[in-house]
């Protein structure tokens, strides 16, 4: 199983069809690549205002990327995992206490939320009425 977390750096890059498209990309690569890998999507996480490049990227351009993410992850047949809902607060910001002071990366509270999160909302695999179940 695969879980893919990226696209923080294609909000401020990159439009819709862009963003989707490479996305998409990656999915088709490592279905290539290993088709039998399981692919799990997750959203990207909440940002502070005082991050360094707060304007070229805010919440509401993640939320909207959020929304391709999981587009894609329907388009594609994959779960989709909403860790942004998590780490996020009433003001629509990363809860102060969740994240580094450079304002992007979740502190280990925040990873431990997350990860929290991924744990109980992920997949596992259907077996085969075959397979071992030991």
């Amino acid at each position: 199983m695969i879980l893919i977390t990226v696209g923080i750096n294609g909000v401020a890059l990159w439009d819709e069809a862009e963003f989707k498209g490479e996305y998409a990309h990656l999915i088709d690569e490592i279905r290539e690549a290993s088709p039998d890998t399981e692919i799990l999507l997750q959203s990207i996480l909440p940002i502070a205002p005082s991050y360094a490049h707060w304007g070229m990227i805010t919440n509401a351009s993640i939320t909207a990327a959020n929304a391709w993410i999981l587009e894609v992850a329907e388009e594609c047949g994959l779960h989709y995992l909403d860790t942004f809902s998590v780490l996020v607060g009433d003001d629509g910001n990363i809860r102060s206490e969740l994240v580094r002071d450079d304002g992007l990366h979740a502190n280990d509270e925040g990873l431990r939320l997350a990860l929290e999160y991924i744990r109980t909302h992920a997949y596992a695999p259907e077996k085969d009425a075959g397979d071992d179940l030991d």
